[in-house]
């Protein structure tokens, strides 16, 4: 599937939060058939080498040409669907963001956006900013909570884009 970015203004109604098992909670690497003999190692790909190679290829010259021109749009209370790496913050305007919620389903590129949050120095900005772990197709939020949902480059990595689109 290509990769898809867009801002979506307004929320819609959203589903009931559902119980998601281990596996919706694993990224791309990890849901690959694997050999069983392989211990650890998808595990340990997952940890430390995919966050790397995401926030890598997200990050190139075209892609980040793009995030310039449609993050800055964002206003209100925000949700990022798909925020780690922390790859957007350097283009929100965030003079026009009161709040700003990110959701992932990645420790590693949820540290990522941690550090950014962090280093963007949000509070003195007077902005909001909390992360949360989950993912798309069962965000834990109410209907109505957010004034724009941002997503860049995430639907091509979630197990069922249409369900995301409808939360």
């Amino acid at each position: 599937m290509a990769a898809h970015m867009g801002v979506a203004i307004g929320a819609s109604k959203r589903q009931a939060v559902r119980q998601e098992g281990e596996d919706k909670h694993m990224s791309l690497a990890s849901r690959e058939s694997r050999p069983e003999d392989l211990g650890d190692q998808p595990h340990w790909w997952d940890r430390h080498i995919m966050p790397h190679l995401i926030r890598c290829a997200c990050s190139q010259g075209q892609l980040m040409k793009a995030r310039s021109k449609i993050v800055p749009l964002a206003r209100g209370k925000v949700l990022e669907l798909g925020c780690g790496g922390g790859i957007n913050m350097q283009f929100y305007q965030w003079q026009h963001v009161e709040k700003f919620v990110g959701l992932d389903p990645s420790p590693e590129l949820l540290s990522m956006s941690e550090n950014a949050i962090s280093d963007a120095d949000l509070a003195s900005k007077g902005v909001d900013a909390r992360i949360f772990m989950g993912v798309g197709e069962a965000m834990p939020f109410e209907s109505s909570s957010f004034d724009t949902v941002m997503t860049s480059f995430t639907l091509c990595s979630v197990q069922d884009p249409a369900a995301t689109l409808a939360e």
